[in-house]
């Protein structure tokens, strides 16, 4: 009789247990999504996916104090130059400063690292930080591939001093709109010498057709498309960009997404926007992810999401 009452026991217990834990079923990671709303099933996985990196998974970076790497840039014709300009500015300086010099530049063009390890890369100068930044990358506007103009056109971001130290963040623009990827950050110490560059992916000589080819509305819509979803062009705006070189921002039309599956994610992007778009917008699902918050959408179309398998 004790026996059946604790077999009967542990029994009920385990039927307890089973019903506080619904969501360790194999599909409890699928989200909560609006009664009725329409969805569209994905056909394919999307994959990791940068416009300027079609077929490919990144550029290729060259280490120009070594002799391996600098023997691979002078092989490609957008770094070609970089080596020339490398080696004319650590000929300018000290022997013992010049050997010091390291730069990393990416295949195409962009100086990711430039600095001198124990020493600055100009002389001290009285000014504002920011105009001894863009006098800097004036005096040497080939070496980092920026034109007089582009420097002029270089839109402040972000300016952090550290007790003297002033940490600037730019980007560039054209016609007035940011550049996706497109920082350029210059480090100025509190004697005005600057102490290192180093750039994103900027446009060299732009050929960008600045026209829009799809609104805003539409826009957002074909993002939620490629992650899967279908809804109506019609969104909630919660901030007005004041310049072209600001973000929209807007309500994410679905209800709260929710996922349990406490496993991290693996995010993904694509740009999906064609040449000329000059929409960006950014969306996340997932594991442990909100879907609610607010979306941001800029000049290009690209969109971000976790896989839940």
């Amino acid at each position: 009789m004790i026996r059946k009452i604790l077999v009967l026991t542990l029994l009920g217990v385990a039927l307890a247990a089973a019903s506080m834990f619904p969501l360790r079923k194999s599909d409890a990671a699928r989200m909560l999504q609006r009664p009725g709303e329409p969805i569209q099933s994905v056909g394919r996985a999307l994959p990791n996916f940068d416009i300027r990196l079609a077929d490919r998974g990144e550029f290729l970076d060259y280490d120009l104090t070594s002799a391996a790497g600098k023997q691979s840039a002078t092989q490609n014709a957008a770094t070609r130059a970089r080596v020339s300009l490398f080696d004319q500015f650590r000929s300018s300086s000290t022997s013992e400063v010049g050997q010091n010099l390291r730069a990393v530049v990416n295949e195409a063009g962009a100086m990711k690292s430039f600095f001198i390890d124990g020493a600055t890369l100009s002389e001290p100068q009285s000014d504002t930080a920011d105009n001894i930044a863009r006098n800097f990358l004036n005096r040497h506007n080939a070496l980092f591939a920026l034109s007089t103009a582009d420097v002029a056109n270089l839109k402040l971001a972000k300016e952090d001093n550290d007790r003297g130290t002033v940490f600037q963040d730019y980007f560039q623009t054209i016609g007035g709109i940011k550049v996706f990827e497109g920082q350029v950050q210059v480090v100025v110490n509190k004697n005005g010498e600057v102490l290192s560059v180093r750039e994103g992916f900027l446009v060299d000589s732009p050929q960008v057709k600045l026209r829009s080819t799809l609104t805003e509305a539409k826009a957002i819509a074909k993002a939620f498309e490629y992650a899967g979803r279908t809804v109506t062009p019609a969104f909630a705006e919660t901030y007005t960009e004041t310049s072209e070189s600001e973000t929209s921002r807007f309500a994410n039309p679905l209800d709260l997404l929710i996922a349990f599956q406490p496993t991290p994610c693996t995010t993904h992007t694509r740009t999906l926007a064609p040449a000329g778009s000059r929409f960006t917008g950014t969306a996340k699902f997932g594991r442990r992810r909100f879907g609610s918050c607010a979306q941001h959408w800029a000049r290009q179309l690209q969109i971000f999401w976790c896989s839940m398998a």
